[in-house]
């Protein structure tokens, strides 16, 4: 039954798929991105995340996951991406917008951000991604075309132990997944704290997301790190 449930999904995907990047028919959420140094809470920035015409009864990950089987990741990223800047209207001018994207939707992006977000959007590539061969090139081609990059889906583990691929590539923002309950992990407080440390040294900002318990807020403003995001600050958002 589950198999016979999946078939129809991926048929369903492979159906629609072309028209949702033509129409550009795709949702935008908007988690926001809090700056909470100094005991202040505040939001300044926010992550796009795409929402599809016949989602959430179909999983979300099919549709990426389809559209790199048809060659089509590039076109649906580029379709989320200007769909989430026709909304950053709505936003305080100097907040920032990250989205999430591809190696391979890159050249085709950095030719499209408009001159009006240029130092407002960030560019999130997987930690898998750029630690590729080519990073380098890539990360320096954002930044003619005004983007800034951040290294995405980090453990804390990943931001001890993967340091001279970073300092290599620089990128503007690092994104570390904190939901294994920093209260409880001195381990993980140790090194989140060391980690904070270095990223301040290096003028990288470090952003903590899944934060889903209010508890974990102190842990991450006394480890020194500034910025958070996740359910126990605000789910994600339509504008």
């Amino acid at each position: 039954m589950a198999l016979a449930r999946f078939w129809e999904w991926e048929r369903t995907v492979e159906r629609e798929l072309p028209r949702v990047i033509a129409d550009g028919e795709i949702d935008i959420l908007f988690q926001p991105i809090y700056r909470i140094d100094d005991g202040v809470i505040a939001a300044r920035g926010f992550e796009a995340l795409s929402r599809f015409p016949v989602a959430p009864r179909i999983p979300l990950g099919l549709w990426f996951l389809t559209a790199r089987d048809k060659g089509l990741s590039p076109a649906l990223e580029i379709a989320a991406i200007e769909a989430a800047i026709r909304e950053l209207g709505r936003v305080h001018r100097e907040a920032f917008l990250c989205v999430n994207a591809s190696r391979e939707s890159l050249p085709r992006l950095a030719n499209s951000i408009p001159a009006a977000l240029q130092g407002r959007l960030v560019i999130e590539l997987p930690y898998s991604a750029v630690r590729r061969p080519g990073s380098k090139w890539l990360f320096e081609l954002l930044r003619r075309a005004g983007a800034g990059i951040a290294v995405d889906d980090l453990s804390i583990e990943d931001l001890r132990d993967r340091r001279t691929v970073l300092s290599e590539l620089q990128p503007d923002c690092i994104k570390v997944d904190v939901n294994a309950g920093l209260a409880e992990n001195h381990t993980a407080r140790a090194d989140l704290a060391e980690g904070a440390a270095w990223c301040r040294e290096a003028g990288i900002a470090l952003i903590a997301e899944r934060v889903e318990r209010v508890a974990d807020l102190g842990v991450l403003e006394s480890a020194g790190v500034e910025w958070a995001q996740g359910y126990s600050l605000s789910p994600p958002i339509d504008l």
